[in-house]
């Protein structure tokens, strides 16, 4: 009975010795908003397809790469993107690119709406360097098809570099921010170029 008593005492002591469990953190893109376009550069619907990655990179886990890693990308145990950053960048497209008027109607493919066009796409890259400075890099490769005959209107990969404040995770989701918006920035011109001629 003493044995049984001690052990528990010593268990509990070492709980306490040890201190609380780290708890999670979790983050979510909200980057600036893009400069509204005159006019729609897409006549119709435009539905923003969910975004495709690798395995690793689809899950909530803020991935890294340190300098002692070569091409090793490792994952952050304790900080998570709020989703999937498949989902949580095909919102914030969609939000954006509607914010900026770049269609009459921008939806997502949840919405199962019948889409004049469609922008789809993949993540390259999501993820934190801190091989010398710390930064945060973004890589999309997208591509816009008008659904009635099936055309190519446009494809390109968009990579954005961002320079983080410090070495922290706040500091590397800001510069996430930051290079989304640079991207968006692009994309609304690229979709503006495409006026007239879709």
């Amino acid at each position: 009975m003493r044995r049984a008593a001690a052990a528990a005492l010593w268990l509990v002591a070492v709980g306490c010795a040890s201190g609380s469990p780290r708890s999670d953190a979790y983050y979510r893109l909200e980057p600036a908003a893009p400069a509204a376009l005159a006019r729609p550069a897409l006549p119709g619907l435009l539905q923003v397809d969910r975004l495709r990655a690798d395995v690793i990179t689809a899950e909530r886990l803020l991935l890294y790469r340190a300098g002692d890693a070569g091409l090793e990308v490792r994952r952050h145990a304790y900080h998570q993107w709020v989703d999937s950053p498949t989902l949580m960048l095909q919102v914030a497209l969609a939000g954006a690119l509607r914010g900026a008027g770049v269609a009459q109607t921008v939806v997502t493919s949840d919405q199962r709406a019948r889409p004049d066009f469609v922008l789809a796409g993949r993540i390259l890259h999501l993820e934190r360097r801190l091989d010398g400075a710390p930064r945060a890099l973004l890589e999309l490769e997208l591509s816009l098809t008008r659904e009635r005959d099936r055309a190519l209107l446009l494809q390109r990969v968009y990579r954005e570099e961002r320079p983080a404040a410090d070495a922290g995770v706040p500091a590397a989701v800001a510069a996430f921010d930051q290079a989304l918006a640079a991207l968006v920035e692009r994309l609304v011109a690229d979709l503006a170029g495409l006026a007239g001629a879709t």
